[in-house]
C-alpha cells in the first residue's frame, strides 16, 4: 500500500479542476476565497474517492493528511465521514 497516495490525488485533482474551471491560462481561479475552499473540498474528495476499499462501509471515517505530517488527527477541522455524529467541534 503507498500511504501517501491521498495526498498525491490531492494534489493532481487540482491541476484538474482548475484547468476545468478556469481554463488552461487561468489556473489560479481556484486559489483564494470561497473558491479556494471548493478547491481543496475537490482534491480531497477525489483523494478519498479514489482509495476506497471494499471493506469500507458508511460507517468509515477517514482523517487526511495525518501521514505527512506524522498525526493521529487529520489536516482538516473535520474528518470525512456519512455520520455527522461524529464530527468534532
Amino acid at each position: 500500500m503507498i500511504t501517501f497516495s491521498r495526498t498525491v490525488i490531492h494534489e493532481y485533482s487540482h491541476g484538474i479542476s482548475n484547468r476545468l474551471t478556469g481554463g488552461p491560462s487561468t489556473t489560479s481561479c481556484l486559489g483564494t476565497g470561497e473558491a479556494g475552499g471548493m478547491g481543496e473540498g475537490w482534491g480531497d474528495f477525489f483523494a478519498v474517492l479514489f482509495r476506497q476499499r471494499p471493506e469500507y462501509t458508511r460507517e468509515s471515517v477517514f482523517a487526511f493528511g495525518n501521514w505527512q505530517r506524522n498525526l493521529t488527527n487529520s489536516i482538516r477541522p473535520y474528518d470525512y465521514a456519512t455520520d455527522m455524529t461524529v464530527q468534532k467541534e
